[in-house]
């Protein structure tokens, strides 16, 4: 994953897990398989903070911003791990000559 981006509600960026990754891989791997099986993530993974960010232009304008949603980075590794297994799988389900 791709650091120095602004971390989700919790404040945990990229570069803590990068940092504590020894201590934290395990824990975080049973919270997953947990949420996996049992229902949906915690909530404090569901959770995005939402801010604008200005275009070009006159900032007076509202059309001049764009909205972003901040998700915790503990939400974006789970997501990242579950769409490459499933882009494994596809390609075997899904011709080749078929777009996805």
């Amino acid at each position: 994953m791709q650091g120095r981006r602004a971390p989700g509600i919790d404040g945990l960026s990229v570069e803590f897990y990068k940092a504590y990754w020894d201590v934290l891989s395990h824990d975080l791997l049973d919270v997953f398989n947990e949420s996996l099986a049992s229902g949906p993530m915690p909530m404090t993974c569901r959770r995005a903070v939402i801010t604008l960010l200005p275009k070009k232009g006159n900032l007076q304008d509202i059309e001049n911003w764009r909205p972003v949603s901040l998700l915790c980075v503990d939400y974006k590794l789970l997501s990242k791990a579950l769409a490459t297994r499933l882009g494994r799988a596809v390609e075997q389900v899904i011709h080749r000559d078929q777009t996805y």
